[in-house]
């Protein structure tokens, strides 16, 4: 079981904390921390569930990026069918684009339940 913990920036010792940019990407439910300390971007996948009480996060993907992030941004689509994310970093050296693949966030038996074809990329961002 995999453990994801947000704090206020507002609490004491906000200064040590991992998680400095945060995107939310709601048609596909997800949302993106990034983690300047440890060069990655986390992807958790919201399950909405048939009701408001029943919404979940029910999988986290780690994603490493080569530099510390400083800022992100992303937008989504469908493509062939498929649904991507482009996320954009601002890191220390470069600004980074890189294709996410909804099923890289999602567990493969949830995947197949949803009657999707398994045609993912799994441990990689496309840049």
């Amino acid at each position: 079981m995999n453990t994801l913990e947000l704090k206020s920036s507002a609490e004491p010792g906000a200064e040590e904390a991992s998680f400095n940019q945060v995107v939310a990407l709601s048609q596909m439910g997800l949302i993106l921390p990034a983690n300047a300390k440890k060069n990655a971007i986390y992807v958790v996948h919201l399950d909405y569930g048939p009701n408001l009480a029943s919404t979940r996060l029910d999988y986290i993907s780690e994603f490493t990026v080569t530099m510390p992030i400083l800022s992100l941004t992303g937008t989504s689509d469908v493509v062939h069918g498929q649904s991507v994310a482009q996320v954009y970093c601002v890191q220390t050296q470069a600004i980074q684009q890189y294709t996410l693949e909804l099923c890289q966030c999602l567990q493969a038996w949830v995947f197949f339940l949803g009657g999707g074809e398994w045609h993912c990329s799994r441990n990689y961002f496309t840049v």
